[in-house]
C-alpha cells in the first residue's frame, strides 16, 4: 500500500514440520514494533518455535512517513493492518516471500494478538474479514472505545479540564 512499515518476523526453525499457527501482534503505543521484540522472542521461545510471529508497526511509524511528518488516523491504521492480513493470507504475496513464511491458512491459522489499541485494531479486522482463518484474538490491556469510560471516578475527576491542575499542586505539595 506504498507504507512504510517495519516488521519483527521469528520463522519457525523446523521447516520439515507443519507451523501451528501465524501470530500476529498488532502494537499499541508506541506503534514501533522494536518495543515489542523482547515479547514476541519470549512468545516465540514459549512456542518451542513452532509458530511463526510477526509484529507490525503501525503506519507512520518509521522510515519516510516519519521524515515527512506524514499523519494516519485510527481508520488509516485499521485500512493498513487489513493489508497487511490479506498479504499474510494470500500464497501469492510479496510479503510472505519476503518474510519467507508460508501464508496462514485453515490448517495454520492466524491467532491475532494486540496490546491497547492494537486489540482494538483486531477486533476491526475481524469483522472486517471473518472469512480468514483467524483462530482466535488475544487482547493485552485493550482499548475499546474510550479510555475514559474505564476510569474510576476519582481519576475520571482528576482528568477533568481544570481539576488536573487542582491536583498536581496538592500532590506536588504532598509529603514523600
Amino acid at each position: 500500500d506504498g507504507i512504510d512499515t517495519n516488521a519483527i518476523v521469528f520463522k519457525k526453525k523446523n521447516r520439515k514440520n507443519p507451523r501451528r499457527f501465524l501470530v500476529l501482534i498488532m502494537p499499541g503505543n508506541p506503534g514501533v514494533c522494536e518495543f515489542y521484540y523482547e515479547f514476541a522472542r519470549l512468545l516465540f521461545e514459549h512456542s518451542s518455535q513452532r509458530d511463526d510471529i510477526v509484529v507490525v508497526s503501525h503506519a507512520g511509524h518509521c522510515g519516510r512517513d516519519i521524515e515527512n511528518n506524514a499523519t494516519f488516523s485510527l481508520q488509516d491504521q485499521i485500512k493498513h493492518k487489513l493489508v497487511v492480513l490479506d498479504q499474510l493470507s494470500d500464497s501469492e504475496s510479496n510479503l510472505c516471500r519476503e518474510f519467507d513464511i508460508e501464508p496462514a491458512s485453515d490448517d495454520s491459522p492466524f491467532i491475532l494478538l494486540g496490546h491497547s489499541i492494537g486489540a482494538y485494531i483486531n477486533m476491526k479486522l475481524y469483522l472486517a474479514k471473518p472469512q480468514l482463518p483467524i483462530k482466535t484474538i488475544v487482547n493485552l490491556f485493550p482499548t475499546f472505545r474510550n479510555l475514559y469510560d474505564g476510569l474510576v471516578p476519582a481519576v475520571r475527576l482528576a482528568v477533568q479540564p481544570g481539576m488536573r491542575q487542582i491536583f498536581a499542586c496538592i500532590l506536588h505539595y504532598a509529603p514523600t
